[in-house]
């Protein structure tokens, strides 16, 4: 099952830098993102950080749940390709 998201993104305009905290599952949004915290293995108590970093950083940690999605979303072109070794 594809992650939801249960807010849209609106438009918006910056004039410096800042931080925003989003807590979503919006694809365009995560590959958007300078750095992401992805939360898990599920939701509740005993969440933990199961991967950080950039769009795809987060796409390769094995145990992120969002981040084969999010591999898909970012290069659908590579998905279902084995590795090559050399």
């Amino acid at each position: 099952m594809a992650p939801a998201s249960a807010t849209a993104p609106s438009p918006s305009r910056s004039t410096g830098c800042a931080t925003i905290i989003v807590i979503d599952h919006d694809l365009d949004l995560l590959a958007a993102a300078d750095h992401l915290i992805d939360m898990g293995p599920g939701g509740g108590p005993d969440g933990r950080i199961v991967a950080a970093g950039s769009p795809d950083d987060v796409a390769r940690a094995p145990e992120s749940v969002t981040g084969p999605w999010l591999a898909e979303y970012l290069r659908p072109d590579l998905v279902g390709r084995a590795a090559v070794s050399s």
